[in-house]
């Protein structure tokens, strides 16, 4: 039988929508139990994620960060049970997996603000990954917040103090200098006040000498002299 071209492309056409009719109905291998956790920093979250079927061979954890695309946490071979971590989460002791029977659950001990993200669990069915619905984990910083508080509280003080501080010594500054310039004022140097006392002490003395032995024409030519004389008391 020849089918022309469009009976082929309505065939596929069929074929397309059955295959997603059943992929809509088919019921999900893996799922998680909670869909929001509200966790505090340093404390420890366990992440549990349930799966079933004979066909699921392997179980993944994913971290997506708003606004960036899904980072592999680890990956578990269901035979063995055997998990592995990947990239930054590698050798990490912070993350850890709990396995058994149908479970594949992440533990997550001393929580950071980083963690703050949803977690996906996924398997691989065929050459699809198949995710669970996810859960978000929002970190609660009130320690930081304390811890933050605490040091602008802190700093606050310390540089209260510190104004304070510069504020007394200027003052004290100013108060020396103004005692200072009216101790000058009121209390000359000892070289000034010396010099005041030398010349209080001094006592300028004029005497004319006449000399009795000299003819009249000397005697009136005769010329005063002074001598100056200087008494220190």
């Amino acid at each position: 039988i020849t089918m022309t071209s469009a009976q082929f492309v309505l065939y596929l056409t069929c074929l397309f929508l059955g295959r997603m009719g059943q992929v809509t109905n088919q019921k999900f291998s893996v799922h998680q139990d909670t869909r929001f956790v509200s966790a505090n920093v340093g404390e420890s979250l366990t992440l549990r994620c349930f799966y079933e079927g004979d066909d699921v061979t392997r179980l993944y954890w994913y971290k997506q960060i708003l606004g960036q695309k899904p980072r592999l946490i680890s990956t578990l071979y269901v035979f063995n049970r055997k998990g592995s971590f990947h990239d930054e989460f590698k050798n990490n002791p912070r993350f850890t997996l709990d396995t058994g029977k149908s479970k594949n659950n992440l533990k997550i001990t001393d929580l950071h603000i980083s963690d703050s993200a949803t977690y996906y669990c996924a398997t691989r069915l065929s050459l699809i990954i198949e995710f669970a619905e996810g859960t978000i984990v929002n970190m609660d910083s009130l320690v930081l917040v304390y811890v933050l508080s605490g040091a602008l509280t802190v700093t606050t003080i310390l540089v209260i103090l510190l104004a304070l501080l510069i504020y007394k010594m200027n003052k004290t500054h100013s108060l020396k200098s103004g005692t200072e310039s009216q101790a000058r004022s009121l209390f000359p140097s000892t070289a000034e006040a010396e010099g005041y006392q030398d010349a209080h002490n001094l006592h300028y003395a004029a005497l004319s000498i006449d000399l009795p032995n000299r003819s009249r024409r000397q005697r009136n030519n005769t010329k005063d002299e002074c001598v100056y004389s200087s008494v220190r008391q």
